[in-house]
Order: C-alpha cells, then sequence, then structure tokens
C-alpha cells in the first residue's frame, strides 16, 4: 500500500486520490429480520432504509496519505483512520482487515494505473458526483432556489431593523458601546435571567407554566447542560457574580440562552470590562443571525449595553450579501475543524437533498486538484504513457519497493 502511493506526486506533503466501491446488495447492508426489535416495520421500510444510506450504485472515497517522522496515515474520507505501525497488537477480526486493505491496494493501483494511462483525472472530473465536490454559492442565488429561506429572514427583521443594526452595531457605534460598557456598574444573576427573559419576550416566545420569577423562563429556553453550575450561586450577590466569573466557573453552555436551527445556539455573555458590565451577544449563524440582529436591538432599546461579535457578517447574511461554501456530504460543517479556500464564506453546508439539481447549477465549483505519478527516473509528473510495457514496469515497480 506504501509503496503504492509513493508513486503519487505529493502536495503538501500529502497524497490525495479516489477511488470508488460498488454498493452491492442489500445483504452486504444488513439482515432483515420480521420478529426483531421492531425498527422497520416492513421489509420495504428496511429497503428504503439501504437505499437512504447509499442512494448511489457507486460510492466514492476520498483517501489522503500522509507521512510524518515515523508516523504514517491513511485517511477515508475524513472519517476512517489507518495508521501504518512496525509492531501492531493482534487483531480480532484479521479477515475483515485483510478483505479492507485489498480493496484498498486495488483502488489505489487501479489510480496509478489510470495516472500512467493518462485517464485518472478526465474519468474524476467527469464522473465525481457533486454530492463530493467543493464549491461556492451567493446567498442571493440560494434564496432564488429557496425563497422561504429569504422569507424566513424577513419575516423576523424588516428593512428597518438591518438599517439600525448596521448603524448601532457596527463601525460608528464601537465608542459608544465602550462608554456604555461602564454604566452597568454591579451585575448580579438575577440580572442576567431579566436580560434573558427580554430575550424571550422579544421573540414572542410562551410564557413557562407557573413562571413567577425572570429565572423561570431561563430555565425553560435555556441550554439545560449550563444550568447545573448555577445551583450554588447567591442571585442577589454582585461580588459573588464577579468571583464566580473571574474564576471561570461557569463553562460555554451556562450563556447559551436560546436553541436554533442546526443544533446551533443563541450566546449571551456577560462580560467585565472598563470597571463595568457589557454584555456580549456571540455570532449566530444563517438563519439564527436574523434571530439574534432582533435580540440586540430589543436589549439596546431597553438601555442594555451590548457588543456583537461579528456584527458585519450578519448584516451580509440578512442582506443576501454572503457566500455559502459547500462541502463534500462525508463532512459535518457544525464539528469538523474545516480550513475552505475561501475566508470569506460565511456558512458552510454539505449539497442539500431537496432542490439538488438547481443548486447544482447555482454553484461555481472549485476545481479538482489532479492527481500525477512521479517518474521513477526524473521524479518529474508523468501525464501519460502509451505503452503497456511501461505501464506494466511502473506497477511492478511498485511492488518492488513494498518492503524499501
Amino acid at each position: 500500500m506504501i509503496a503504492l502511493l509513493h508513486n503519487i506526486v505529493p502536495l503538501h506533503d500529502t497524497r490525495s486520490l479516489w477511488i470508488t466501491s460498488e454498493r452491492g446488495p442489500i445483504e452486504a447492508f444488513g439482515t432483515y429480520d420480521p420478529h426483531g426489535d421492531g425498527v422497520f416495520e416492513s421489509y420495504e421500510q428496511f429497503k428504503e432504509h439501504w437505499l437512504a444510506c447509499y442512494p448511489e450504485e457507486c460510492q466514492w472515497y476520498r483517501l489522503t496519505y500522509t507521512e510524518h517522522d515515523d508516523v504514517r496515515r491513511l485517511t477515508i474520507n475524513d472519517r476512517l483512520s489507518i495508521r501504518f505501525i512496525a509492531h501492531a497488537p493482534d487483531d480480532d477480526d484479521p479477515a475483515f482487515v485483510m478483505q479492507l486493505m485489498s480493496w484498498l491496494i486495488t483502488g489505489v493501483e487501479e489510480c496509478v494505473r489510470q495516472c500512467a494511462q493518462g485517464t485518472y483525472n478526465t474519468w474524476v472530473r467527469e464522473q465525481l458526483p457533486f454530492t463530493m465536490r467543493t464549491g461556492v454559492l451567493s446567498r442571493k442565488d440560494y434564496w432564488t432556489v429557496f425563497p422561504e429561506s429569504l422569507a424566513y429572514v424577513r419575516s423576523i427583521v424588516s428593512d428597518e431593523d438591518i438599517r439600525r443594526f448596521e448603524a448601532v452595531f457596527c463601525a460608528q457605534a464601537l465608542h459608544t458601546q465602550s462608554k456604555q460598557a461602564c454604566s452597568v456598574a454591579l451585575f448580579t444573576l438575577n440580572d442576567y435571567f431579566d436580560v434573558c427573559r427580554v430575550v424571550y419576550s422579544t421573540m414572542q416566545l410562551p410564557a413557562p407554566c407557573d413562571a413567577h420569577s425572570s429565572e423561570d423562563w431561563y430555565r425553560r429556553y435555556a441550554n439545560p447542560r449550563g444550568q447545573t453550575s448555577l445551583e450554588m450561586l447567591d442571585r442577589s450577590s454582585p461580588q459573588e457574580f464577579a468571583s464566580w466569573i473571574a474564576d471561570s466557573r461557569a463553562d460555554e453552555y451556562t450563556w447559551q440562552i436560546l436553541p436554533g436551527p442546526s443544533f446551533s445556539w443563541l450566546t449571551l455573555m456577560p462580560l467585565h470590562a472598563n470597571n463595568g458590565w457589557i454584555l456580549q451577544l456571540g455570532s449566530a449563524a444563517y438563519p439564527m443571525c436574523a434571530d439574534a440582529i432582533r435580540v440586540a436591538l430589543a436589549l439596546h432599546d431597553v438601555g442594555y449595553p451590548v457588543r456583537v461579535q461579528h456584527a458585519y457578517n450578519m448584516l451580509h447574511m440578512v442582506r443576501g450579501e454572503d457566500t455559502i461554501g459547500i462541502l463534500p456530504q462525508y463532512v459535518m460543517p457544525p464539528y469538523d475543524d474545516i480550513s475552505f479556500p475561501d475566508d470569506s464564506v460565511c456558512e458552510l453546508i454539505t449539497l442539500p437533498f431537496d432542490r439538488t439539481e438547481d443548486v447544482i447549477a447555482q454553484t461555481h465549483w472549485y476545481p479538482i486538484t489532479p492527481v500525477h505519478i512521479i517518474d521513477q527516473s526524473a521524479y518529474e509528473p508523468v501525464n501519460n504513457v502509451d505503452n503497456d510495457d511501461e505501464l506494466h514496469n511502473t506497477i511492478m515497480q511498485c511492488h518492488s519497493r513494498k518492503y524499501t
């Protein structure tokens, strides 16, 4: 495997290529048991689930190989990672390992063969599904495909709200915010609960059952994972609140006060600066940025000192002036640490399952990085080999270096 991969010209110390696998029969996916645990009510439902997991007959996988010092690692679709080590422990299922490695070696060998023939890059360029590609899409073009997305934003914030948000929270308002930060000299946990209640009222959320205080509102809508850190705190003591903040006894979940779509939370954090307190509204992803703008204006209007992280990005999103980055389907944007080629992109998504062809047509797709093999004598990329004997020698050189 390593010998085969060494025939590929590295890019920034990384060798990458694409291989494929047939979907296979449904029996390879699993076994339907009509007397099982009741997950599937019928064989037809089981089959629908199989096709939903593997909709295409041909599956594509991106292999990435790196070497750093003595560590050699092969990663498949940024998920499964294989480390090549000199002395490995005994495996519980060697048959599976051999089957996996046999498929990988066959795929890499075919890649090297096609590179030598000069057909690999054309094949990938023409056949790689858009679900496995990277591209960019303007927000306004996205709205032409999904007009309901624009309708949602406009139902939350008006043109006047957007204009006011720019005036208050963008460049010319920075000095004003700094002065406001000193206007709240003392702050307690009850004060924070009151701030949160303003947020919930602004969003017109229904009152909790038997709500008697602002804390009841916070308990109803804030992230439950962050509420345990508040249990032992004196609600009315500014000294204890300040000490609690200074000692970092609160965690990131404590300030997540309102859930949004796509597993996101609206964050509102009290910060002590310039001998006073200020509220920092966290940067909100689309479409929750519209809700965040509405919340920021509401808090400002009742006199709270508020600072908004990445206010310009949120402004561009609700105006449709930003760009969306589209990632391969195996990437999970909310969780993966992603370095996108375009730094100006404000949102990362995978290709939607709905209206897919319309999105594909509106997207600017990045070119696929070509793969070349190394000329064994000159260490230069070989773009084409017309002689079958030369192709055979290339493959044989891979195997001859197997234990080098």
